[in-house]
C-alpha cells in the first residue's frame, strides 16, 4: 500500500510540474554571452552546451532565436575544429530557425554562405537565391523597418 501512494505521488508531481512557457530573448543575453568577433573558443563550447540543455518545448515564442544561436556556436567551433559535422550542424541548425520564422532571411545567407565554404556551391546558389527572394518579400511588407528587423 505504501508503495502504491508513493508511486501515485510521483505521478502526481511529475504531472502537475510543468516548465513554465519563455520568451527565449528573456533569458538569451544569460546564456549567450558573445555576439561579436573575436571570442574565446571555450565560451563558445559553454555557450553551446548550455544552449543544448535548454527544454526548448518551454520555449513559447522566439525559438528561431534559440536555434540561430546554437547554429552560430557550430559556426565557430567548425572555424576552429575545420571539422565539417559542426558545419553541417550549423546548416541544420539555420534551418530550423528558418523553418521556425520564414521571414529569418539572415538563416539563408548563413546557410548559403557555409555551403560555398564546403565547396557545395550548387547548395550555397540555391539558398543565396532564397535569401534575396526573402528579402525582396521583406522590404515590400507595410510598416517594415530593416534596422530593427536586423537587430537581434
Amino acid at each position: 500500500m505504501r508503495i502504491f501512494f508513493y508511486v501515485m505521488m510521483l505521478l502526481i508531481i511529475n504531472f502537475n510540474v510543468k516548465e513554465q512557457p519563455t520568451d527565449y530573448k528573456s533569458i538569451r543575453d544569460n546564456i549567450v554571452t558573445f555576439r561579436c568577433g573575436k571570442v574565446d573558443i571555450d565560451i563558445v563550447y559553454q555557450t553551446k552546451e548550455k544552449l543544448l540543455n535548454i527544454n526548448s518545448s518551454a520555449i513559447s515564442s522566439n525559438i528561431f532565436l534559440y536555434y540561430k544561436d546554437i547554429a552560430d556556436c557550430y559556426y565557430r567551433i567548425w572555424g576552429k575544429t575545420k571539422d565539417v559535422e559542426d558545419a553541417y550542424l550549423a546548416i541544420d541548425f539555420n534551418k530550423k530557425s528558418i523553418n521556425k520564422n520564414k521571414e529569418y532571411s539572415t538563416g539563408y545567407w548563413d546557410i548559403a554562405l557555409i555551403y560555398y565554404f564546403l565547396g557545395e556551391c550548387n547548395s550555397g546558389d540555391n539558398y543565396w537565391e532564397q535569401y534575396k527572394i526573402e528579402e525582396r518579400t521583406f522590404r515590400r511588407r507595410p510598416g517594415t523597418n530593416k534596422t530593427a528587423a536586423r537587430t537581434l
